[in-house]
């Protein structure tokens, strides 16, 4: 199984023996990948060989960032 945030996406077959970083190649090459990543770069990649792949992505800019926009809108 493969996840994102920890929520289970899809399924991909692979071989036993390939070594982590082959799944995670593999994983993030993988077109439903591209799709739940949107553009954007997975903050970490946690892989166990022949149980699961779960890619940490941030969905949010910065704290600062997301404060800034907030008061903003306070403003208005």
């Amino acid at each position: 199984p493969v996840s994102f945030n920890g929520k289970m996406r899809f399924t991909l077959d692979l071989p036993m023996d390939m070594t982590k970083d082959e799944i995670e190649k593999a994983v993030m090459e993988n077109e439903q990948s591209q799709k739940c990543l949107e553009g954007k770069t997975p903050k970490k990649v946690i892989v166990v060989p022949g149980k699961i792949v779960n890619v940490v992505v941030w969905f949010f800019e910065k704290k600062e960032e997301r404060n800034k926009d907030k008061k903003r809108e306070d403003k208005r």
